[in-house]
């Protein structure tokens, strides 16, 4: 790993500087989506571009220092990974059913969902269910019956 190693303090401090401001920035903005607010979604998404923006920053300091070209790819690779992870989650928060009752207050049946309970019954032998019951309750019945005769 010595060819990803950079000796430059700016390249440390702006480091240092966008880990501790993307921990921030995700970590309050996770903490507020938590409260179900619908409007945090929207923050969300306004952190992502956010996300895009300060990939700038690398960028800008990698065209002040040509000599160390790989560790400024491999950081801003990383950043676009992770922003393109944190898209997926969003898309995740806007698409998933659960997520829309948490955040949206709506439930949305599916159309495929209809018919739950013939899925839920399919295997069902009702002439079991029936026999056992039948039996169970003539039982019964004569049990009452023998306490009435004595």
């Amino acid at each position: 790993m010595e060819f990803l190693k950079v000796d430059d303090p700016a390249f440390r401090s702006m480091l240092i500087k966008l880990g501790i401001g993307q921990i921030l920035l995700y970590g309050i903005t996770f903490i507020l989506l938590s409260t179900g607010k619908k409007w945090f979604r929207i923050l969300y998404w306004i952190d992502i571009a956010i996300s895009f923006l300060i990939i700038y920053f690398p960028i800008k300091l990698l065209l002040s220092n040509l000599t160390t070209i790989l560790p400024f790819f491999v950081l801003v690779a990383c950043m676009l990974l992770k922003t393109i992870v944190l898209c997926q989650i969003g898309g995740y928060l806007r698409n998933n059913r659960w997520c829309k009752i948490y955040f949206d207050h709506t439930i949305e049946l599916d159309d495929e969902d209809d018919d739950w309970v013939a899925k839920q019954t399919k295997n069902a032998d009702y002439e079991k269910i029936k026999d056992r019951y039948e039996n169970k309750f003539e039982q019964t019945e004569q049990d009452e019956e023998d306490e009435y005769v004595v």
